[in-house]
């Protein structure tokens, strides 16, 4: 996105030719946590994607050691945040 560009509006300009989207939630500099986690707008975001069609892949980014040893939980949690706001 450029400096003074929304998602939406990037979204818009993009959309016909997005079919993957990598969705990262964080607070400050401690980036991909689990989706709802932190302090990104997310639920805003999925709203906006929905209302201007998309239909690409998500897929929830958790990388580093934050959750090296709950790896299967983190992931269950970050599909249960998405399928419950796809309904």
């Amino acid at each position: 996105m450029g400096a003074n560009e929304d998602f939406e509006t990037a979204l818009v300009k993009m959309a016909p030719h997005v079919k993957h989207m990598h969705f990262i939630d964080a607070i400050g500099p401690q980036h991909c946590l689990i989706p709802g986690t932190g302090e990104l707008p997310l639920e805003e975001d999925l709203e906006i994607m929905a209302a201007h069609g998309y239909t690409g892949t998500l897929t929830p980014e958790l990388w580093g050691s934050r959750y090296k040893k709950c790896c299967e939980d983190a992931m269950r949690q970050s599909l249960e945040f998405l399928r419950s706001r796809a309904e």
